[in-house]
């Protein structure tokens, strides 16, 4: 757990979370993630399974680099158009092992929306979200809204940008960026554009932290 705070927690009005790998952890997840992302590539570029291997690892897509680097950003190094990765991604969203899976526990969850507005962010399409929560177990009724692009804004690449997402919370919450917290997994998709707006960012690397953490600060 790593904190990024500008402000006290006990100054916080809202909170915002990342689904994938916040909400649930999976033991099981980078190398499901590592071998999706080898099947894209042979299935969307031209390249051979070597030199996608060789390419892989140096972009830092190996069970070694926990950092998780963004394919989106980072799909035009494997001669991949990020629409073609966006429209295959819609429909061939990498599966968990969900009988592996820890997910966070819903009465946190249920606790915390009776005193603070809830909020995902994703990057991943809305239909995925709902049934990975569902087969996951996870409650997302307790939560005011879920900003996640459909399938029809992932194909058009008409998709708002995580800090884009976090402007209209403030905004429509009438709270200041310093009164925001997010969590999520990785600081530069899920943090950083948080603290670009002079708001707080928490990682975590399993759900427990985040019980560990509301416990101590918000609850």
């Amino acid at each position: 757990m790593k904190e990024y705070f500008c402000s006290d927690p006990k100054t916080f009005k809202v909170l915002v979370f990342d689904f994938d790998e916040t909400l649930y952890y999976s033991p099981d997840i980078r190398e499901y993630y590592i071998r999706y992302i080898k099947n894209t590539i042979l299935k969307l570029s031209n390249l051979s399974e070597s030199e996608a291997d060789s390419l892989m690892e140096e972009v830092g897509f190996t069970m070694e680099n926990k950092a998780s680097p963004s394919f989106s950003s980072s799909c035009g190094r494997f001669g991949i158009e990020k629409s073609a990765w966006d429209n295959y991604r819609i429909d061939n969203f990498f599966e968990i092992n969900y009988k592996n899976a820890e997910s966070i526990d819903n009465s946190v969850l249920l606790n915390l929306s009776k005193s603070y507005p809830l909020y995902i962010v994703t990057n991943e399409a809305y239909k995925n979200i709902l049934i990975k929560a569902e087969r996951l177990g996870i409650d997302v009724t307790v939560f005011k809204k879920i900003f996640a692009p459909s399938s029809e804004a992932l194909r058009s690449g008409n998709v708002k940008t995580k800090k884009e997402r976090y402007t209209e919370i403030i905004n429509s919450e009438h709270i200041s960026p310093s009164e925001i917290l997010v969590i999520g997994d990785r600081v530069k998709v899920d943090v950083d554009p948080m603290l670009e707006l002079g708001g707080n960012g928490l990682i975590i690397t399993r759900p427990y932290e985040i019980e560990e953490f509301v416990k101590q600060n918000l609850l």
